[in-house]
This record gives structure tokens, C-alpha cells and sequence, in this order.
């Protein structure tokens, strides 16, 4: 019984990511704003890794970075290396640490965002100077929509293992 129930959300939890990942890369034009898109993926992920543990979110963001990545024009893998230890590290604070309330999930995924655009950096080599520049022109406006849209799905999406912070 208790396989049928992890098999049944495994599924669930795909079919949600593959829904948010179609949403984010066809019809990211309804979502895209002048100073950034969203990052649905990655609210996910932290989702998924607050409620599950790093394990689960590990391999969540391995999965959610592959595809990803599959649909990127170069550097594959990388993603899937960033959003894997994002993650675990994710899973790790919320299981190891302490309960997250609410603003300590928007710093979490704040971290967790800036972390996996600096460590995609790192991997795929690019220069200082090219960082510096697309933390200011891309990274950054992106975070604050993810921020906004993220702070509204932490404040409303509370699931009873998430309800007791400290």
C-alpha cells in the first residue's frame, strides 16, 4: 500500500512539473515582463524539497535541471548540477535545521536562486566580467519575480507539515 502512495505522488509531482515547465518555456510570454520571467521551476523545487527532504529534492532538481536543460541551446548538465544541490540544500534546512516560517522560505528561496545562477556560472565558465553583468541585467530581475510570485504561493500554500514553524 504505502508503494502505491509514494507511486501516486511521484506521479502527481511530475505531472506538476511538467505542466510548470511547459508554462515556462511555450507561453512564457504572458509571464514575461520587461525586467524579467519567472522562475516556476524553481518555486517548485523548493516546494517539493521543504515538504519531502533533500533526497526527494535532490533528485527533483536533478530531474527538474535535465529538463530544463533540454531545452537550453548549450551547457548541458549544468542545470541539473545547480538545481540538485539547490535542492538538497532546500531539503536539508527544512528537515535538519529548523521549520521554516515564512519569510525564512522567501530568504531560502532568494539563496537558492542567486546560488544556482552562481554555481550555472561557475560550471559553464563564463568570465567575471559576464557574471557581473548578467547578475545586474538578468539574474536580479528575475529573482525579484520569482520573489513576488514565490512570497504569494509561500503565504497562501500551507500544507499541514508546513504549518508549524518556529
Amino acid at each position: 500500500m504505502d508503494f502505491e502512495g509514494g507511486a501516486m505522488r511521484l506521479l502527481k509531482l511530475f505531472i506538476i512539473a511538467m505542466v510548470l515547465l511547459t508554462i515556462q518555456t511555450s507561453i512564457k510570454g504572458v509571464l514575461d515582463f520587461s525586467w524579467g520571467t519567472p522562475d516556476l521551476l524553481m518555486i517548485f523545487l523548493i516546494t517539493v524539497s521543504l515538504l519531502y527532504g533533500p533526497v526527494v529534492g535532490v533528485w527533483c532538481g536533478f530531474a527538474l535541471g535535465v529538463a530544463h536543460d533540454v531545452y537550453s541551446v548549450n551547457y548541458l548538465g549544468a542545470g541539473a548540477l545547480a538545481m540538485s544541490l539547490v535542492g538538497y540544500i532546500a531539503g536539508f534546512a527544512e528537515e535538519r535545521v529548523v521549520r521554516l516560517g515564512f519569510i525564512a522560505k522567501v530568504m531560502l528561496l532568494t539563496v537558492a536562486l542567486l546560488l544556482r545562477d552562481m554555481v550555472y556560472s561557475l560550471i559553464c565558465g563564463f568570465e567575471a566580467e559576464v557574471v557581473g553583468y548578467l547578475l545586474v541585467s538578468q539574474f536580479l530581475p528575475q529573482c525579484l519575480y520569482t520573489l513576488i510570485l514565490g512570497s504569494l504561493w509561500f503565504y497562501f500554500f500551507k500544507p499541514k507539515s508546513l504549518q508549524t514553524p518556529l
